[in-house]
């Protein structure tokens, strides 16, 4: 990606959302940004590749944006798996951990269910017999 399209993909994803002041200014922040970069020795290519996604600075502002004017976010950045994410969205990795949990409750569950009612089945008999045998030997005591 070129320095250009960078900023232009950041501008339009901030544009309308927060004062054209700090569009400005935060568009100029990250041309400087670049230009020392590319002074360094880094090509444009590799400046915009380290900075990463345009749309994932553009949240990020914006939250930095909401906070400051009402005190509350909505989303994080999750550096872990280099996504933005709602408040309250689990990561994909947690997300199957508890599909994990949940699916491993059930099958022990009803692993539970169907040895009690193998259980149940088998000992009936066994229970009727020592019931009836229990009554007929307090009956002729």
């Amino acid at each position: 990606m070129t320095k250009q399209e960078f900023l232009d993909e950041l501008s339009t994803c901030l544009e309308e959302q927060i004062p054209g002041s700090e569009l400005t200014a935060t568009l100029n922040y990250y041309r400087e940004y670049m230009a020392e970069e590319e002074a360094q020795g880094k090509t444009e290519e590799e400046v915009t590749a380290s900075l990463g996604s345009p749309r994932l600075i553009a949240h990020s502002i914006l939250d930095a944006h909401q906070e400051a004017v009402t005190g509350t976010t909505s989303g994080y950045y999750d550096a872990e798996d280099e996504t933005y994410r709602e408040e309250g969205e689990l990561p994909a990795s947690d997300k199957m951990k508890n599909l994990m949990v949940k699916g491993g409750t059930i099958a022990v569950l009803l692993c539970l269910a169907i040895f009690t009612l193998a259980a149940v089945r088998f000992m009936f008999p066994v229970i009727v017999i020592g019931i009836v045998a229990l009554w007929l030997y307090r009956m002729f005591e």
